[in-house]
């Protein structure tokens, strides 16, 4: 995060200027927090936790980061007036997204010749599709 801070605010690399004629782009994942049943289900199986997630030391902000989907990293305060928030898809677009990319994906399987009339792609793709999309 420090040396992509220092590329975009200071436009250095290790303390050396970069050519003026760079141009860098950066893309940021927001986090994504669990549904509150989750978050109850994590703290109740344990998984090596032995506090309740209100009392974890590790937090991004305020949310503790064992109620985060994956692990993020803060950013710089420098870095913030940077950021263009560009939304986020909608359940269903997100769905169709994710059919279409399974739907191109599958097919690259590779299937024996006398596999081919008993192996049907097609019944594999909602499935999958179901499960990426949850």
């Amino acid at each position: 995060i420090n040396l992509i801070k220092e590329i975009m605010c200071d436009r250095t690399m290790f303390g050396e200027k970069i050519h003026k004629d760079l141009k860098i782009v950066v893309a940021c994942n927001p986090y994504k927090r669990h549904s509150e049943e989750m978050i109850t289900k994590l703290d109740k199986a344990g998984l090596g936790f032995y506090t309740k997630s209100h009392n974890a030391k590790e937090r991004l902000g305020k949310i503790p980061l064992r109620e985060l989907v994956y692990r993020v990293h803060e950013l710089p305060p420098s870095m913030l007036p940077l950021i263009f928030d560009f939304g986020r898809l909608d359940s269903p677009t997100e769905k169709k997204y994710i059919h279409k990319m399974v739907s191109n994906q599958i097919s690259l399987i590779p299937i024996k010749e006398q596999e081919k009339k008993k192996f049907s792609y097609e019944s594999y793709i909602d499935p999958i599709t179901n499960v990426l999309s949850w």
